[in-house]
């Protein structure tokens, strides 16, 4: 059986045990629809930059996330324990069964 490897426009049909020889070359292995199953090891330095490029804009976006994360658990983290606090204080008060009632004014 053979698999579909591509790098760069050239798209290539090698031979199952191949594969890892043409991954090492900078190959990356397609799917029968051809998109991406294997992505290619980088090989040269152009390869390189662009991928630390594209995870050092990563690292950024995933660090502006995690800061927005941890400050919507701060209030969170507040707000449930203002609430713990109040069911508290709501359960501890006395409920009587006997319906309230008021007073009228005396008339004079």
């Amino acid at each position: 059986m053979s698999t579909q490897v591509r790098k760069g426009n050239k798209i290539l049909k090698v031979s199952d045990d191949a594969v890892d020889r043409y991954l090492k070359m900078g190959y990356s292995v397609l799917n029968a629809s051809g998109e991406v199953v294997t992505q290619a090891v980088p090989v040269d330095v152009n390869q390189l930059k662009l991928g630390y490029t594209k995870l050092s804009d990563e690292v950024i976006d995933l660090k502006d996330k995690i800061k927005s994360l941890e400050d919507a658990n701060a209030y969170l983290t507040q707000e449930n324990s203002r609430l713990t606090k109040e069911l508290s204080v709501l359960k501890s008060a006395p409920i009587s069964d006997k319906p309230t009632t008021t007073r009228r004014r005396k008339q004079t």
